[in-house]
């Protein structure tokens, strides 16, 4: 958005030759092309995170003085002319998004004044700098850090690897169920161990101590030993599937749900389950540092982005989705192309109060710009009456891919943050999906429209990927629905713990470490 509205001030001042014509307007112009030629979005996992985030707010000051100073200008003229008084609108409404954007990062450098402190973070430090001045002790932890990229680089091949099997639902879950608890479990050992280690170093640099902060922070936040061995125990004492997935399954009751429903009509699909509620390695999907009310659209670009190239990661997502989030000007290097829209009539004297699967549905199923090797976003949106309803402006994003079936077996890929990803082989499947499923997700929220944007095209890659996907069987009978209640993060008990057991890993992070991060020694 930045670069946007320096596009936006450079067109105003090239379009008003006559207002800008003194030195200082040329000098006006000579900035904003110097400057849109070296922007870089902000990288919240850089090293210079910090001065980043910094250097983006003292841009927009200087741009917000320079705006005032030529609107207290116009203002005090004689008189103002038509022409004058445009130019005073336009610059009003540039100052408005300066405003705006410069009280985003300033709650982002609020929340993580350093940019974020996570695995991943110590891992981007550690490809560049050195994180101890001993050389012992670098090599020690250069091996530590090895284990744990190679550990990360290998979960999402190794849950993909569960899924492609295909089967029946409840195996499948299974299977993914225990993969998430015992590789979690792994994972709080690896990054324990690395963080004692870090601990331990006499000559950290700076970045070791960046390092280590990183490590503190990404504990802290993931769920407790005595919480992870506590599924474990679940996990290895129950023999009823149903039981162990409703209690602790890496999935959300919507999915299985779904699921159950296309099963019963005996309909081909897969899915790939997930939990919004609950903990992703190295990622907390719960955490809105932007304040945007969730983080849809950065998990929606990295699914497509990663889908084009033949790939899924979610149970470890990469580093990139986070930057996505921050800033959601960002845009996948792809073409970005609007395909279609709908709404649905909602005001003070009308029959709906949200959007309806039958204004949905022609951008769906009947539009012909919406082709085979789309990877497609569907923005939800609010209209005029429904903003004036909410005390916020709310939008959401979900991925609706159309696919080329004499290439795979599959029409529709949907992906929706609170559960997953499915596989769909007919427009059925699309309907009850989206109309049973995932509007209902929506109540309350007062989306009025959609826009159908292409943010990408299937590869070869793409295609082969999915062929490897083999859909999931039928359910036994005997296997029921879940409850509400289908996860931990639903259980009072298990959440009990969890909430008692985070209070720990508080109460231990202030012992190890000062107000600044450093290791007592």
């Amino acid at each position: 958005m930045i670069k946007d509205i320096l596009n936006t001030i450079a067109s105003l001042v090239e379009e008003n030759i006559v207002v800008f014509a003194s030195e200082r307007g040329k000098q006006l112009l000579q900035k904003i092309k110097a400057d849109l030629a070296s922007f870089k979005p902000i990288n919240f996992y850089a090293l210079d995170a910090e001065k980043q985030i910094k250097d983006a707010l003292k841009l927009i000051e200087s741009y917000c003085i320079e705006m005032n100073r030529i609107l207290d200008e116009l203002n005090h003229q004689s008189s103002v002319s038509l022409a004058n008084e445009k130019l005073i609108n336009k610059i009003k409404n540039i100052l408005t998004n300066l405003k705006n954007k410069q009280n985003k990062i300033n709650l982002l450098r609020e929340k993580i004044p350093e940019g974020m402190l996570d695995v991943k973070r110590a891992l981007y430090i550690a490809k560049n700098s050195f994180l101890s001045e001993s050389e012992p002790e670098e090599k020690e932890l250069r091996l530590k850090f090895k284990c744990i990229k190679k550990f990360m680089s290998n979960l999402n091949k190794e849950y993909l690897d569960l899924i492609k099997k295909g089967g029946l639902l409840n195996t499948v879950l299974l299977d993914t169920t225990n993969l998430y608890w015992n590789q979690l479990h792994e994972y709080s050992t690896l990054l324990n161990q690395c963080r004692t280690t870090l601990q331990k170093s006499h000559r950290l640099t700076e970045e070791g101590q960046l390092a280590l902060r990183c490590f503190n922070n990404a504990i802290q936040k993931m769920p407790s030993k005595k919480h992870i061995i506590n599924a474990l125990k679940i996990l290895n004492k129950s023999n009823n599937k149903t039981e162990v997935i409703e209690k602790i399954g890496f999935v959300s009751p919507h999915g299985r749900e779904a699921c159950m429903q296309l099963t019963c009509w005996g309909k081909k699909f897969f899915y790939i389950p997930r939990s919004e509620e609950m903990y992703h390695f190295d990622y907390d999907p719960k955490e809105d540092l932007n304040d945007t009310g969730g983080n849809c659209f950065g998990e929606s670009m990295m699914f497509i982005h990663f889908l084009s190239k033949g790939a899924i990661r979610w149970l470890c997502p990469e580093a990139g989705l986070i930057n996505f989030q921050l800033d959601q000007t960002r845009n996948l290097k792809l073409k970005k192309t609007a395909l279609g829209e709908g709404e649905t009539v909602v005001s003070d004297n009308s029959i709906h109060d949200s959007l309806q699967w039958e204004d949905m549905k022609p951008v769906l199923l009947d539009n012909p710009y919406f082709k085979p090797g789309s990877l497609c976003g569907v923005i939800f949106s609010m209209n005029d009456y429904t903003k004036a309803q909410r005390e916020f402006t709310a939008g959401h994003i979900i991925v609706v891919a159309k696919l080329d079936t004499n290439l795979n077996p599959y029409k529709y890929i949907v992906y929706e943050k609170d559960f997953g990803a499915f596989g769909l082989t007919d427009d059925e499947s699309l309907e009850y999906l989206i109309s049973e499923q995932i509007l209902p997700l929506y109540s309350g929220m007062n989306y009025s429209k959609i826009k159908l944007v292409k943010y990408g095209e299937a590869s070869t890659e793409t295609y082969d990927l999915l062929n490897e996907i083999k859909p999931q069987t039928s359910i036994p009978q005997k296997e029921s629905i879940a409850s509400d209640s289908i996860n931990t993060y639903f259980d009072n008990a298990f959440f009990k713990l969890y909430k008692e057991t985070n209070k720990e890993n508080a109460i231990n992070q202030v012992n190890e470490t000062d107000v600044f991060g450093f290791c007592r020694n």
